[in-house]
């Protein structure tokens, strides 16, 4: 079912991995856990990776994130709606990958927790990755579900969400993801085409 739309906002770039990064893919035999790949076997961020680290970001930042995240990116309560935010996958340029190897602390003894030794399959620092997202502008104010207040937000408000992302993407540090993020993996910034 198509919707009506004031326009559409199209950005494009490189996310550049500022430290080492892990997109889990399907795990290699044991505890090795191997880099996400698309279907032409390329080193590969899905869409919903990159998507779910924006959302977050506009929750913990934004007054009433929670409401705004609910408008702009869609749910199904109370005839809810699709997003208005697509993520595409976003490959990466040729690039080595290493193995990473790590353990799992036991927090009561302070001590390595005995089997759970794993290995990461990480993309290092500098990998650049090709990055694309579409943003539609409603005609109409969008609701969020009455659990987050049923608020209404605008095309134009939707819009600022974007530039607030995009700076903080671009100026602010980046934005993490991944596995790894709490042992220093998955910061991205991103650059220009």
């Amino acid at each position: 079912m198509s919707r009506d739309l004031l326009g559409r906002i199209f950005v494009s770039g490189t996310l550049r991995a500022r430290t080492a990064i892990h997109v889990g893919g399907a795990s290699d035999e044991g505890q090795r856990k191997a880099f996400a790949r698309d279907g032409q076997g390329r080193w590969c961020i899905p869409g919903t990776s990159l998507a779910g680290p924006l959302a977050q970001w506009l929750r913990e930042h934004v007054v009433d994130g929670d409401s705004l995240v609910d408008a702009l990116f869609g749910h199904e309560e109370d005839d809810g709606h699709a997003s208005f935010l697509y993520t595409d996958d976003a490959c990466a340029d040729a690039a080595a990958s290493y193995t990473r190897a790590g353990t799992q602390i036991e927090r009561t003894h302070e001590t390595a927790r005995e089997g759970f030794l794993h290995e990461r399959e990480v993309l290092p620092r500098g990998t650049g990755f090709d990055f694309s997202l579409e943003l539609e502008l409603p005609v109409r104010p969008m609701r969020s579900r009455r659990g987050h207040g049923g608020a209404e937000f605008t095309a134009g408000q939707f819009e600022g969400a974007l530039r607030l992302l995009l700076l903080q993407l671009v100026d602010g540090g980046g934005i993490s993801l991944g596995g790894g993020k709490t042992r220093g993996l998955g910061r991205l910034t991103l650059q220009r085409a």
